[in-house]
Formats: C-alpha cells, structure tokens, sequence
C-alpha cells in the first residue's frame, strides 16, 4: 500500500507540464493529489496567474528556480472561485507552480490554470505587491487578536494602494473593510 502512494508521488513529479500564456489547462484532480507546472520567465516580469476551482478546493504554490518557497495562495472561496497568484519575478529561470487539493479526502473536482498577464513589471506593480504584503501580515497579525499591531501595517498598505490605484479604485473598498 505505501509502496503504491510512493509511485503515485513520483509520477504526479515526473508529470510537469508547461504552463503558458494564451494557453490555459484544465485538469481533474482529487483528494492527496498534485500537479506541477513550469513557467520560463525573465528578470524583471510581472506574473498574474489564476488557478480557478471547479468543485475542488486546492493551494496554489509557486516556487522560484532555486527551489524556494515565493508565495502560496489558499482563499476562503471553498470549492468554487480563483485562486490568483502574482510575483515580480526577481531572477530568470524555471519556477514551478503547484496545485494540490486541500484535503486528502476530497471529491474530485475540476480547475483551470491559465497566465493572465506576463508583462514587464512597472512601478504600480511592485507598489501594490509591497501593499498586499503588509496586508498579510496585517491579517496573520489580526488573526492573532494582535489588533494595535495590524492597524498600522493596514494603514500604510492602504495608503500604498490608494497611491497606486487612486482613492475611488473598487479595490480600495475592500481595503477599508
């Protein structure tokens, strides 16, 4: 029995598709699986993807060319809805995007991964990543009932945005809340 889920694991790693842009994949996937993606990319590129569930509820993961952790995305959303990942890619090379179903017993369910801008990184770009950074920390910290530290932090990542998007942006609304 444990010698079947070793193969399992080992063939869902041989199993790497490429994942590019104007090319988006939809695939099955159940409870304890995951699949792997490869995305070429440059120094200095903008990346928004969306990983968008269909009766499934899966974590996106993205993993830079030197194996390391960058970001991974797990929405309240359940079953149904996107699962967005963006960076600023840093160093070119082969980063890998994981998706793999939250829970061991799951239904199978359905997603579709597709690249929905991979374009040179502007200002506006790095000024809203640096804001959602703060607004995750100030959430982890909120989470944490830490509420006189994660005020400041969603103060400044608010003001971030508001300089990005402008103050009447609909992104802004969430922000406030």
């Amino acid at each position: 029995e444990q010698q079947g889920g070793e193969n399992k694991a080992a063939d869902e790693e041989k199993d790497v598709r490429s994942l590019e842009m104007g090319k988006p994949i939809e695939r099955e996937i159940a409870g304890g699986q995951s699949h792997l993606y490869q995305i070429t990319l440059a120094a200095g590129q903008y990346l928004n993807i969306v990983v968008e569930q269909r009766g499934v509820d899966v974590v996106v993961t993205l993993v830079g060319p030197d194996g390391k952790k960058l970001i991974e995305v797990d929405s309240l959303d359940g079953t149904q809805g996107p699962e967005p990942v963006s960076w600023i890619v840093e160093t070119a090379g082969q980063y890998r995007l994981g998706v793999r179903s939250l829970k061991k017993d799951a239904k199978p369910g359905r997603y579709e991964a597709k690249i929905i801008e991979l374009r040179a990184a502007i200002e506006r770009d790095r000024l809203l990543m640096e804001a959602r950074a703060l607004f995750n920390e100030s959430s982890s910290l909120r989470n944490k009932e830490k509420f006189l530290e994660a005020i400041p932090l969603a103060e400044r990542a608010l003001a971030i945005e508001e300089k990005a998007l402008g103050p009447e942006h609909p992104d802004i609304v969430v922000s406030l809340n």
